[in-house]
C-alpha cells in the first residue's frame, strides 16, 4: 500500500523525501540538457550549473572537469574557483591525500583573492587547514584559526565557522576558547 500523506508519529519525513526526489529529477534533467547541446554551444553558466549538479550527485571528478572548463572561460570567477575547491575537498575527504587538500586550498585561496568578502571562502580554506593539521600540525593550526576567525568577522552568525575554530582550539588545548566557540555554534 502506498501512503501519500504523512501519519503523525510515523517518523518519516515526507517533505525531505519529496525534496530529494525533486533534486534528483532536476539533476537528471540538467544532465540531459547538457548532453544535447554541443560543447561549444554551452554557455559558461550552463557549464557551471552542470558542474554544481555533478558535485551534488557526488560525481566529484566529473564536477572538477566541468569547473575546469568553466574556469577556462571565466578565470576571474570567484564562484568557479570556490566550487572547484569544494569538489577537490569533497573528493579528498574520501581519499585523505595531502595533495588533494593542497589543491582545494589553492582554489579557495584564488576565490579569496578575487572576492575577499565571502565568509564561506575563508571558512572552507580554514576547514582545509584543519584537515592538514593531521599532517603538519604546527604549520596549519595558525592558518586554520586565522581563516575561521576571518569567516566569523565577515559573518558572525556562521555556526560552521565557530564549530571549526572551536575544534582547532580544542586540538591546541585552548579549552576556554574552544568552549566559547562551540557554545556559539550551538546557539546559532
Amino acid at each position: 500500500r502506498i501512503c501519500t500523506t504523512p501519519r503523525a508519529g510515523s517518523g518519516i519525513n515526507y517533505h525531505r523525501i519529496m525534496k530529494t526526489k525533486i533534486i534528483h529529477a532536476a539533476t537528471a534533467a540538467l544532465f540531459l540538457a547538457a548532453s544535447i547541446l554541443p560543447a561549444d554551444a554551452q554557455t559558461a553558466a550552463q557549464i557551471l550549473d552542470r558542474g554544481i549538479a555533478k558535485y551534488q550527485a557526488h560525481q566529484y571528478d566529473a564536477a572538477i572537469a566541468d569547473f575546469n572548463d568553466f574556469l577556462k572561460r571565466e578565470p576571474n570567477s570567484a564562484v568557479g574557483w570556490y566550487n572547484r575547491g569544494l569538489a577537490h575537498y569533497a573528493r579528498t575527504l574520501q581519499s585523505q591525500t595531502k595533495e588533494g587538500y593542497r589543491r582545494a586550498e589553492a582554489d579557495f585561496s584564488q576565490a579569496i583573492r578575487l572576492d575577499p568578502k565571502q565568509a564561506a571562502y575563508f571558512m572552507m580554506r580554514g576547514y582545509v587547514h584543519t584537515k592538514l593539521m593531521i599532517v603538519d600540525n604546527a604549520r596549519s593550526r595558525p592558518q586554520a584559526i586565522a581563516d575561521l576567525s576571518q569567516a566569523i568577522r565577515l559573518d558572525p552568525k556562521l555556526a560552521e565557522a565557530h564549530r571549526g575554530r572551536g575544534y582547532v582550539y580544542k586540538e591546541i588545548h585552548s579549552l576556554q576558547n574552544a568552549l566559547t566557540d562551540l557554545n556559539n555554534a550551538i546557539r546559532l
